[in-house]
């Protein structure tokens, strides 16, 4: 018994796997690079005190005006109380101050 195979067949599995697994993971719900007047890069309320718990699948470094880098991103950083002043990582030679030399 012969399974004949057409050659359109293996593009569109291909196109359905890129569709089914790729797409979602492009989709992100990115950081608002954009400032708010205060220099908060981060469109996220402050929890600061409160005991919130931050679920971080996957790294999203921000850098906070406390020169730490919160690695989980906004909310990490929002639960710390702490304004966001750098999208990525925190220079590790500014001092603190969250902003490069």
């Amino acid at each position: 018994m012969s399974i004949s195979v057409s050659p359109a067949q293996p593009a569109v599995l291909v196109l359905l796997f890129l569709a089914v697994f790729l797409l979602p993971a492009a989709h992100s719900e990115g950081l608002n690079t954009a400032s708010s007047g205060d220099g908060d890069l981060c469109p996220v309320s402050r929890h600061g005190g409160e005991s919130c718990s931050v679920r971080c699948l996957r790294q999203d470094p921000v850098c906070g005006q406390d020169g730490v880098t919160y690695w989980c991103g906004c909310p990490d950083a929002a639960c710390a109380g702490v304004r966001v002043v750098r999208i990525g990582a925190c220079d590790a030679r500014n001092g603190g101050t969250g902003h490069r030399f």
